[in-house]
């Protein structure tokens, strides 16, 4: 994903939890994007910090996380500062 959306991967970090979950973090040149999963729940949260002001970036994350996990619904917080 973060190749697809031009981000340069610097570190990655990952933790699987007992008996189900997984966090994944992923450092970039431009910031950091992370994963959290709470299976249980049947929940994903992903959040992404950028720098970027390419706008065409979001959307192609977020139809690249449509894609993998088909979601039944999605909500999106957008920030700018």
């Amino acid at each position: 994903m973060c190749k697809k959306l031009h981000y340069h991967i610097v570190n990655k970090f990952q933790h699987k939890f007992e008996p189900q979950g997984a966090s994944i973090v992923f450092i970039l040149k431009e910031s950091h994007l992370a994963i959290h999963t709470w299976p249980e729940k049947r929940y994903v949260h992903l959040d992404l910090v950028t720098c970027s002001k390419d706008d065409l970036q979001s959307v192609v994350l977020i139809n690249e996380f449509v894609k993998i996990f088909s979601p039944k619904s999605t909500r999106v917080i957008k920030l700018k500062y």
